[in-house]
């Protein structure tokens, strides 16, 4: 009897302890947190929390053996449950705030005092600074039978914040700007038209009874220049940045070009100005350099008075050697691809060619060369050049179309630079009033 008492008093542990399991599974399953990835049922009632559901289970009585457990873990220096569910729920809250993007008060900040903070924060560097330097193959057509060709790299110059200098270099060109701007810069076309010639009397040729006449005795053709349609003028002014200017120079250049910029500011004149020399195109390697300072399609300027920002960038003293028939040559495309209209061309140098091709011929023969195939191939093209050091000539006024020479002497003086400029703007407009169709 005492063994059929222990069997059942047994059997039914048994089943008290399985009904408890049961009752736990269904405890646990009714407090599951469910996955977030798949689509959930809708409920009656809210969501279980995770810190109310740990605490739950750290508030609930523990056996004797859990506490002999806890323990023993205590001294093996092992990490006990409580310990282990602060450290799970520090992770998991963690994981949670770091994939919602939220701050630590579980907010965001406001949309106006997010855009308050953007616009008044100071701009930060990126880990791109500089300016992307491009190669391109430039093929040259001298006047001699063969096509030459070379590698020309171009970049951007950085717009200078020196509010200071740019005032300098504003104020210093404030002569030649008044000047400048009263040049005018039209794009015209020549058209070939026939005219009929009458005579200057009563009696018209063309009521005469005539058997047979020549109809070269009462027509003619003439060439006409009206509006052209291809486009605006563009003003293209090219700088010899290299080596060989000084510092008397550099200057200069700066300020003419800083000139023909402010002056063609409020103007329809497209201008386009580089300066050539070699300069460093990427670690290891040195070429051919074209720095755009105003580029209708490359700098960042908003206008040509704020690209006058750029010349404050560039040295003070001429850098690098030149090669003045491959630069020019590239300029002149680049010029040709803005437009098909007129063409300006301002050329400021110190005379001094190098050799751009191994041609054999020099370099002042190339750059000679490439002048005469200019005026084959671009009938609609104005050329200035001004030298700059330059004593007597150029040595290019059988080229071009006007020539301005300043000596050393008259780079020291603004006043001769303003007179010379002067008379050139004179000049130009008594050749180009002509050309105004009204």
């Amino acid at each position: 009897m005492k063994a059929d008492g222990e069997k059942s008093t047994h059997d039914t542990d048994t089943v008290l302890h399985r009904e408890q399991a049961v009752g736990s599974s269904t405890d646990h399953d009714n407090l599951a947190i469910r996955p977030a990835d798949v689509p959930q049922k809708p409920g009656l009632f809210d969501s279980v929390d995770v810190s109310d559901l740990l605490g739950r289970k750290a508030d609930e009585p523990v056996s004797e053996f859990e506490r002999d457990l806890m323990a023993l873990r205590k001294h093996l220096g092992e990490e006990s449950d409580e310990e282990w569910r602060a450290r799970t729920l520090a992770n998991f809250n963690n994981a949670v705030r770091e994939a919602s993007g939220r701050q630590a008060q579980w907010e965001d900040m406001r949309s106006d005092l997010l855009e308050f903070v953007l616009i008044s924060g100071a701009f930060e560097t990126g880990p791109i600074e500089g300016n992307p330097t491009d190669g391109h193959l430039v093929s040259v057509n001298l006047d001699t039978d063969e096509t030459v060709t070379g590698e020309q790299f171009d970049c951007t110059v950085a717009l200078s914040e020196d509010i200071v200098a740019l005032a300098e270099l504003l104020e210093a060109s404030r002569p030649t700007i008044d000047a400048i701007r009263r040049i005018l810069y039209p794009s015209v076309e020549r058209v070939p038209v026939t005219q009929r010639v009458c005579t200057s009397g009563t009696l018209d040729p063309a009521r005469l009874a005539l058997g047979d006449m020549s109809s070269a005795v009462f027509r003619r053709s003439r060439m006409i220049r009206q509006p052209d349609r291809r486009g605006r003028a563009l003003l293209v002014v090219a700088c010899d940045g290299s080596g060989s200017l000084d510092s008397n120079q550099m200057r200069v250049l700066k300020i003419l070009t800083c000139s023909w910029l402010v002056a063609t500011a409020r103007s329809d004149v497209q201008v386009l100005a580089g300066l050539y020399h070699s300069g460093a195109i990427r670690s290891g390697l040195v070429g051919p350099l074209v720095q755009w300072v105003a580029h209708p399609r490359r700098t960042v300027a908003t206008s040509n008075q704020d690209a006058a920002r750029a010349l404050v960038s560039l040295p003070n003293t001429g850098t690098g050697i030149q090669q003045d028939a491959l630069s020019l040559a590239y300029i002149m495309d680049e010029a040709r691809r803005l437009t098909s209209g007129t063409i300006y061309l301002i050329h400021l140098t110190d005379c001094k060619w190098n050799e751009s091709f191994d041609t054999g011929i020099g370099g002042e023969e190339e750059v000679h060369s490439l002048l005469r195939s200019w005026r084959n191939d671009i009938p609609d093209l104005h050329i200035t050049t001004v030298g700059l050091g330059v004593a007597n000539e150029t040595g290019l006024e059988h080229l071009v179309d006007k020539t301005i020479a300043l000596s050393d002497a008259e780079l020291e003086d603004e006043t001769a630079v303003t007179d010379k400029i002067g008379r050139y703007v004179a000049s130009c407009m008594a050749e180009r009033r002509h050309q105004l169709i009204l």
